[in-house]
């Protein structure tokens, strides 16, 4: 599948602002030029790991393939993690063109590496996700999700089922700004500070 995505579309660097200032590390989008990054980032993933994110056995080749075909246009990607590596991933999936619903995967192999990053990494989804009009989260039901449900509940309303759990984001829902053609203005980076890392 081709890969999509340009710098004008989206910020290849970011650096939100705040951080725990742990060797270097703060968050960034990551765009298709992070391909070979977010692969190296997945293969790196045990076999609990491997089946917490991709939900069944993950081999090489399918994390390879999953990585070359995302959809870098219309998806946003997260990572905490410093130059030499990521340590958390949060992608956002729009399930549709008016970005009303979104599935949100987090990605965080290290038990250490949890907590504040994965915190705010879910804070900026939440942001991000609201500035284009999503109203609700859908998170895949495993291990992360138990761990991030406190972070989830401060960000909305939580509703567990089985196989997922629904988190409200009308609170984070901006009123989008009219421009030519009928389009709307989507701000990617009004809270934003640009540094790479």
């Amino acid at each position: 599948m081709r890969k999509e995505g340009t710098a004008h579309e989206r910020p290849e660097h970011n650096r939100a602002s705040g951080g725990d200032g742990a060797a270097g590390a703060s968050s960034r989008f990551l765009g298709v030029a992070d391909t070979d990054r977010l692969t190296r980032f997945y293969l790196g993933f045990d076999f609990e790991a491997r089946h917490d994110r991709f939900g069944a056995e993950a081999g090489d080749d399918a994390i390879i393939a999953y990585c070359n075909s995302i959809e870098w246009r219309h998806s946003v990607l997260l990572a905490w993690g410093s130059a030499q590596a990521l340590d958390a991933v949060v992608e956002i999936h729009p399930l549709s063109q008016q970005w009303d619903c979104a599935e949100l995967i987090v990605a965080c192999p290290s038990r250490d590496e949890r907590g504040r990053s994965v915190a705010e990494l879910l804070q900026s989804a939440a942001r991000l996700a609201g500035a284009r009009g999503c109203r609700t989260f859908l998170v895949p039901s495993n291990d992360m999700l138990r761990e991030m449900l406190t972070t989830l509940q401060a960000i909305g309303r939580v509703r567990i089922a089985t196989t997922q759990a629904c988190v409200d984001l009308s609170g984070y829902v901006l009123a989008r700004q009219p421009v030519q053609g009928g389009a709307t203005a989507l701000p990617w980076n009004h809270w934003l500070t640009i540094s790479p890392i």
